[in-house]
């Protein structure tokens, strides 16, 4: 999640249900044993996941509902605490997740297109 959350950083949770989180927000998921954050791309509430996406990764995952622990609401630095749910950071945030999701689908398509005009 680099460059917005960066080693040693320290953040602030709140536990949500995986129904409310918002597309840009910052989920907090359990992974084989570890903890992750990443940021929230998109969401499909009938099969019941999150899309999720980490700010340097290519490829988005699906996280199920029951693996969500809650969302980062603030990320300390050199005692400083960034708020991440209100204002210009949700704004930020949400162009973000856009962006990277959009960019992996539009990616993702034109190679569709470039393998079938080569066959």
């Amino acid at each position: 999640m680099s460059p917005v959350i960066l080693p040693g950083d320290i953040l602030h949770l709140e536990v949500v249900s995986s129904h409310s989180l918002r597309l840009g927000e910052i989920a907090v998921f359990k992974h084989k044993g570890k903890l992750i954050a990443h940021r929230v791309v998109d969401k499909d509430l009938k099969r019941k996941i999150i899309i999720e996406k980490g700010d340097k990764k290519f490829q988005p995952y699906e996280i199920p509902f029951e693996s969500i622990i809650g969302k980062v609401v603030a990320i300390e630095r050199n005692d400083r605490v960034k708020p991440q749910d209100g204002g210009s950071n949700r704004i930020i945030n949400r162009i973000i997740a856009h962006f990277s999701y959009n960019k992996f689908k539009l990616i993702m398509l034109l190679s569709r297109l470039i393998k079938k005009k080569a066959e």
